[in-house]
């Protein structure tokens, strides 16, 4: 594995102050771009899509957070980042927790955001309806609009605001070469990281840490 299997970007040129951003789940690098873009005059940000996320690669298996942790580990090798900042969000935080566990040397300081380090065995299932539900693919831009504004909200209730949601899957709908448009993301990705990322408490690792940290 090598850091050209994954879509990155770096902002900012200060070498001193580096801090990696981990998005969350189904989402991709570019969600953290307006925050990077904002601070990159005092640090350099490093942004990219995970495993089986955004336009990195999508392997058939391989999701435990372990696997994660470990392809960040070898991007900020790759790169010669020795020590950062770390910031994850949602199931990029539960990263961020085994990252900073198992390479805490690397970790200056640890954001946890929208997520805890508590076993939530079923709740892949919520991700795993939604997304069977999604009638990928579509043969146009125009069907796969028509199908979230009119359509979604009659087969799935959403436990988040259900507009904030539609645009946000809507946002990961992309046309592909066969021109059809299809999910950004691996869908076998998303519910096995899901599945992988609650399975056991993070307790240890998060009372572990000796770095400053924010949740």
């Amino acid at each position: 594995m090598h850091v050209d299997n994954f879509n990155y970007s770096i902002l900012g040129t200060n070498t001193q102050q580096r801090v990696v951003f981990l998005h969350g789940l189904m989402a991709f690098s570019a969600n953290w771009r307006k925050i990077a873009n904002r601070i990159e005059d005092q640090f350099q940000c490093l942004i990219y899509d995970q495993r089986g996320h955004g336009r990195s690669f999508k392997p058939e298996s391989g999701y435990s957070l372990d696997i994660l942790a470990d392809d960040l580990n070898k991007i900020t090798n790759e790169l010669g980042w020795d020590r950062f900042h770390l910031v994850g969000h949602s199931i990029g935080a539960n990263v961020a927790m085994v990252f900073a566990y198992r390479y805490p040397e690397k970790v200056k300081t640890l954001c946890i955001e929208d997520m805890g380090p508590g076993i939530l065995v079923d709740s892949y299932k919520y991700y795993e309806k939604m997304l069977n539900l999604v009638a990928t693919p579509f043969s146009s831009q125009k069907e796969s609009k028509n199908f979230f504004e009119n359509e979604f909200l009659k087969l799935f209730t959403p436990k988040e605001n259900p507009q904030v949601l539609i645009s946000f899957l809507q946002a990961n709908i992309e046309e592909k070469p066969s021109g059809q448009y299809d999910w950004k993301f691996s869908k076998q990705a998303i519910i096995e990281i899901a599945k992988e990322a609650h399975k056991k408490d993070r307790w240890v690792e998060l009372s572990s840490f000796k770095m400053p940290l924010l949740l």
